[in-house]
């Protein structure tokens, strides 16, 4: 498992239709640069992306901790808000650092986040990213 980086000069999607269940994220500027995660599909509600997925998915099937040098490893919140367009999965990041934490991601399950997405879904051809 590598560990992936966000910061202003990386690459600001990651792939979550990975066959990891477990991806370890190094975050520079958590609260600063970054306020939180969100979780985005490439599907509509109408095609199942709708805020019952996204329920889903934070209820049942993940769970975060971040890690910071100025506090101890805690549970991150993930929460699903819902909107006119549509609903939003965020993962927040943890404190206000002008370092780096670390957000680790997980199924409770132990199954891949593909197979997460796929169980939910169900079918194929989905894109997931983290942004």
């Amino acid at each position: 498992m590598d560990t992936l980086v966000l910061s202003k000069v990386e690459p600001r999607l990651i792939d979550f239709y990975r066959s990891d269940n477990r991806m370890t994220i190094a975050v520079n500027g958590p609260g600063i640069l970054f306020e939180k995660l969100e979780l985005m599909t490439n599907r509509t509600a109408l095609e199942g992306a709708s805020v019952d997925f996204y329920r889903r998915v934070a209820a049942a099937g993940l769970r975060a901790t971040t890690a910071c040098p100025h506090a101890q490893v805690r549970m991150a919140e993930i929460t699903v808000e819902p909107h006119r367009l549509g609903a939003e999965l965020s993962i927040e990041l943890g404190p206000m650092s002008m370092y780096q934490s670390l957000l680790d991601i997980q199924t409770v399950g132990g199954e891949s986040f593909r197979a997460l997405i796929r169980c939910i879904f169900g079918g194929w051809g989905y894109t997931v990213y983290l942004r």
